[in-house]
């Protein structure tokens, strides 16, 4: 028997999570053959304000000679960087009231340049002025990569703030390593140990493999940047993880159940997140064959201490007079766990693609099976009345279909990962762009070509994206409707009535909270 679970808590004792909502599906169907029920923890994260802890934030270069490729504005990758770090800049000097951030850039090719000594940012015009200056005139493109240098001497500088407890990485490279060290285990042991760090690969050019074994050494993250133009939305996504985290070091467990780790494409009793930022609304997929005895424990580092949060089921809901159970379709949920597994499998297959006709004969049929889904998705929602359905849905078509259409090019890996990962952690950035692939297609189909999702996208989020990214080419047709988009959105959201409300619709469910004021 299946079980829906709900919380509708807007408890003030947790200043951390604004409502959290745990369900299982009771509706017959075909997309989910398992005996376990399938299920979901939905969380959203309560606003929060910058944080108030010390922040070093170390921003590492690429300025190899690429970095003079011109881009589709007239722009070169370099301008767009110079470009981004400025606006990062002004960010942090317009909020250095609220925030205190030492700030250090650095550029690297087969040698490291000191383009910003660690500055402590402040509200200064003249400082802001000058690092804009530095960024100009140190930061431009000359030689060849050599990676292995770059996250030495990154270390080294991060090591050196030992007193301050949060420490980030900002390494962005759009080529292969062309001097230096190649070996893997040398490149991995040199990466920062005691700091998040996010890996940028700018273009479909750069090293992705390497970068994605980086960003898994110490829970990192790694973000592809299809269009260079786009280079601000992420460093947006990004600045805005550094400033708003609520949470650290979070890790979900469940009993008398499992939930689904999209990374490994394993179902575990226990999952790892690098943080969870204010106003942030994720969705954890989960399994039971007893949904009536499962629990869910959440556990995370805020500013002022560990915290845990645990969750338990309470009984099916039913109509008292009528014994009519309550219907709770989590369709659209079946049929993105159905696009993550298959994302998982395109990615397994481009790993370990040859040129055999066997190899290719496993692809093609890996296609048809990825289209095949794609059109139960877009069949389903064409029933769909709801927008906001219509547009989750659209997104796990696009995420098969730019599968399918790069599963035999030399990118495949790259352009699946991107879209696995956007949709596995529900990214704000999203890769759109498959000009470059000469990927043959008879089928009348286009892709949703906003880089921004409204769905996994805050209203801080948005605003700290959009600053980022001020100037750089945001007047495109692209860029220019995914903005207008968000604000249509916003302002549907304010007028709709509040989640809570709907979800205490639903019943409720006994929650328990553990502060430990440990830091």
């Amino acid at each position: 028997m299946s079980a829906l679970m709900t919380t509708s808590n807007t408890n003030d004792s947790n200043p951390y999570v604004k409502d959290s909502l745990i369900k299982f599906h009771n509706v017959e169907s075909d997309l989910y053959s398992s005996e376990k029920k399938f299920g979901i923890f939905s969380i959203e994260m309560a606003q929060t304000t910058m944080t108030q802890k010390e922040q070093e934030l170390n921003s590492t270069n690429d300025m190899s000679g690429s970095m003079y490729d011109v881009c589709q504005d007239g722009r070169t990758k370099m301008q767009h960087l110079q470009l981004t770090l400025e606006n990062i800049t002004r960010l942090l000097n317009a909020n250095a009231e609220e925030i205190e951030v030492n700030l250090e850039i650095t550029g690297f090719d087969d040698s490291i340049v000191q383009v910003l000594e660690p500055t402590k940012i402040t509200n200064d015009s003249e400082q802001l002025q000058q690092i804009i200056n530095k960024v100009k005139t140190a930061l431009y493109p000359r030689g060849s990569t050599n990676i292995h240098l770059a996250l030495q001497d990154a270390s080294e500088r991060l090591q050196q703030k030992s007193t301050v407890s949060q420490k980030s990485l900002i390494f962005m490279t759009d080529g292969n390593i062309t001097t230096g060290s190649i070996d893997l285990k040398t490149l991995i042991n040199s990466v920062p140990k005691d700091s998040h760090n996010y890996f940028i690969g700018f273009g479909a050019d750069h090293d992705f493999t390497l970068l994605q074994q980086l960003a898994s050494i110490n829970s990192g993250s790694y973000y592809y940047v299809d269009k260079i133009e786009n280079a601000g939305l992420v460093f947006g996504e990004i600045i805005h993880s550094i400033l708003y985290t609520a949470l650290r070091n979070v890790t979900i467990q469940v009993t008398n159940g499992e939930i689904y780790d999209f990374q490994t494409n394993q179902w575990l009793t226990e999952i790892r997140i690098p943080n969870l930022c204010g106003e942030a609304k994720k969705n954890y997929h989960v399994r039971s064959e007893t949904p009536d005895d499962f629990e869910l424990t959440l556990t995370g580092l805020s500013e002022t201490g560990t915290i845990s949060m645990s969750e338990l089921a309470l009984p099916e809901l039913e109509d008292l007079e009528t014994g009519i159970k309550e219907v709770v379709d989590l369709s659209k949920y079946i049929y993105r766990q159905n696009v993550l597994e298959l994302l998982h499998i395109s990615a397994k297959i481009a790993t370990s693609s040859s040129s055999t006709s066997e190899d290719r004969e496993r692809k093609t049929k890996h296609i048809e099976e990825m289209k095949n889904m794609r059109k139960k998705i877009e069949a389903y929602s064409a029933l769909q009345d709801s927008q906001e359905d219509k547009d989750f849905l659209k997104q796990l078509q696009d995420d098969l279909y730019i599968s399918e259409k790069t599963l035999l090019s030399e990118n495949a890996l790259l352009y699946t990962v991107a879209r696995q990962t956007s949709q596995g952690r529900e990214c704000s950035y999203n890769v759109t762009d498959l000009k470059r692939q000469n990927a043959c297609d008879y089928e009348d189909y286009e892709i949703e070509n906003r880089p921004i999702s409204r769905a996994y996208t805050s209203d801080t989020q948005q605003k700290i994206m959009r600053g980022v990214s001020a100037g750089a080419e945001t007047s495109s047709a692209e860029n220019e409707s995914s903005w207008d988009y968000l604000d249509d959105e916003c302002s549907k959201e304010n007028n709709a009535k509040n989640i809570s409300q709907i979800q205490r619709q639903c019943g409720g469910i006994q929650r328990q909270y553990a502060f430990n004021q440990d830091e």
